[in-house]
């Protein structure tokens, strides 16, 4: 029975909440052709496209009834012309052999697609068609395969970079015992062999003359390198510097961040030694030249070695009981005394002997050290400073403190044997007096922006105190007074550069009251005053160098500057001289 639908006057026609364009719709309909329009309705929001049909396969058609024929007709007759004519909602029916539907398919609406006229193409659509046709033709024309002809292929996978096989050596270099797991510590290396008893027999290392010596040996006392007026008729004054010599550089050594020298007896010959970058370490022999600068030749290292697993930190030449040997630190912890008068003889690469060695001083690395007649100082990682002297027996473990720095400890120096000072990453500088139960009886809150690195007493005015870290600028303090520094000095880095990417040590030369450093960006080397803060003069030397050394305690006839950096540059000083004229009367 047909009954008219009345809609509300509040009520909206779907179709208009669809966006399908509302048109007249007669006023008469049957319950069920008003129901099969809303589902089809529904059908058309969330289906645009038809579905495919998820039917049960294998199921019997559903039988044609006269019910659903008067459904459909009266469904055909209510539709819009535009719109598709018949929207019909398949029923599955049971199947006991067939499997339960998922529920993606339970839920899904399949609609006749024999039964809906394709949509119309755009003009846009049509043109695209074109477009991709003429294409296709042009590329046939070429030779070129369509894309939707071109076969995936799967890119060949990239071949695997194999290091490259490093042989080792064939005795083990040192390691500290303390990066060790206790595993590796305690059990013992067991290398099995063919042979019957299961050993394997390494080569014992033989020791011979080192260059070294070899070269100390062949130094004979000569003229003085350089002549200085006597001081009772002249007085002298630090204006410049001037190369003279040959490069020291070692292929091996890439980076260097220390540098020690030892001159040898007659004063015309030195050692110098060398270490940085990956553990390299490298000693040399040279001349105290007067001579002009060979910028073509470099010489080489009389001795080279890996002597440690991370950077080395610091170097220092020793001379005991007729004994040449070396020490140094690193930044794995340890200290190590190498008797650099021997070397291996049958195999080749191999490291000096160790005389003594420390590796439980300090938690963390060694950022600094400084030896003054037999006793050591170091600054670590670990916030402390360590202690030790050099004994007959090897290396003696003094003491270590700290709580005085908040971070790391990166550099000390001594003043004498019971006061020296060091500074931190927390811009503080520090007075130690070994013979007070509270050692640290002065701190500095120093005005450098970044931490600060080095710290270096003045050797001629003992209350002079000098420091650098990162920032352009060196500060002299007066420990007398220090709440503000006495200079700060400046001009020897880039104008352009706000903050230094790399550590750079200037050093005080000459006579005490000149402090010479380097600069990044400026290629050059930079004389100042301790007097009175200025500039008194710059040098061109090719390169940004990081570290400035000078041992003004050897004689004025044998002082050299040493420029260190990538390859270590001897410079030779200019001196000023006043000479003394007679009375008048």
């Amino acid at each position: 029975m047909n009954t008219k639908i009345q809609q509300p006057a509040t009520s909206f026609p779907l179709s208009s909440l669809l966006g399908i364009r509302s048109r007249a719709m007669p006023s008469a309909t049957s319950s069920s052709s008003a129901r099969t329009l809303r589902q089809a309705s529904i059908s058309l929001f969330f289906s645009p496209k038809p579905p495919p049909d998820h039917g049960v396969p294998n199921s019997p058609p559903s039988p044609t009834t006269p019910d659903n024929t008067a459904m459909a007709e009266s469904t055909r007759a209510c539709t819009p012309p535009s719109e598709p004519s018949v929207f019909k909602r398949k029923q599955r029916l049971p199947d006991s052999n067939s499997q339960a539907p998922s529920k993606k398919n339970s839920r899904a609406i399949a609609v006749d697609s024999d039964k809906v006229p394709p949509a119309p193409m755009t003009d846009y659509e049509r043109q695209r068609q074109e477009n991709i046709r003429r294409n296709n033709e042009y590329f046939k024309t070429l030779g070129i395969e369509t894309p939707g002809e071109r076969p995936q292929k799967r890119p060949p996978p990239r071949p695997k970079i194999k290091a490259p096989q490093i042989p080792q050596p064939a005795v083990p270099l040192r390691r500290s015992t303390r990066r060790r797991s206790p595993t590796e510590i305690e059990a013992p290396l067991e290398v099995f062999d063919d042979d019957e008893d299961g050993t394997l027999d390494l080569p014992t290392v033989q020791y011979d003359d080192s260059c070294v010596l070899k070269y100390m040996c062949s130094a004979m006392p000569d003229d003085k390198a350089c002549g200085f007026p006597s001081s009772a008729t002249a007085t002298a004054e630090l204006v410049g510097f001037q190369r003279v010599g040959m490069e020291l550089m070692d292929p091996a050594l890439t980076r260097i961040y220390t540098v020690d020298v030892a001159v040898l007896d007659g004063g015309s010959s030195a050692l110098v030694a060398a270490g940085g970058h990956a553990g390299g370490i490298s000693v040399y022999g040279t001349r105290l030249e007067t001579a002009k600068f060979c910028e073509d030749e470099s010489e080489q290292p009389l001795m080279t070695w890996k002597g440690s697993w991370s950077w080395i930190s610091g170097v220092r030449l020793l001379k005991r009981d007729s004994m040449l040997q070396l020490l140094s630190s690193s930044n794995d912890g340890g200290l190590v005394v190498w008797d650099i008068s021997k070397e291996p003889s049958n195999l080749a690469g191999q490291t000096p002997p160790i005389v003594a060695e420390v590796d439980n001083l300090h938690s963390k690395g060694i950022y600094g050290m400084q030896e003054l007649n037999g006793r050591i100082a170091t600054a670590s990682k670990d916030s402390s400073v360590g202690f030790c002297s050099l004994r007959d027996s090897g290396i003696e473990v003094d003491m270590a403190f700290s709580g005085h720095h908040r971070g790391a400890i990166r550099g000390i120096c001594f003043r004498d044997l019971d006061i020296l000072a060091d500074c931190g990453a927390d811009n503080r500088i520090c007075v130690l007096d070994l013979r007070q139960s509270d050692s640290c009886t002065l701190t500095i809150e120093s005005d450098h922006f970044t931490g600060v690195n080095v710290v270096e007493w003045c050797p001629s005015q003992e209350h002079l105190l000098l420091s650098a870290s990162k920032d352009p600028g060196i500060l002299l303090y007066d420990i007398r007074s220090p709440e503000q520094p006495l200079y700060k000095l400046q001009g020897h880095v880039d104008p352009m550069l706000r903050k230094c990417s790399q550590i750079y040590r200037p050093a005080f030369v000459g006579n005490g009251m000149t402090v010479a450093t380097p600069g990044q960006g400026s290629r050059q080397i930079t004389l100042h005053s301790a007097k009175n803060g200025k500039a008194i003069s710059r040098g061109f030397v090719g390169y940004d160098a990081n570290l400035v050394m000078c041992n003004v305690k050897d004689e004025v006839e044998s002082q050299r500057v040493w420029l260190a950096g990538k390859q270590i540059t001897q410079l030779s000083p200019i001196w000023r001289i006043d000479v003394e004229g007679p009375d008048e009367c």
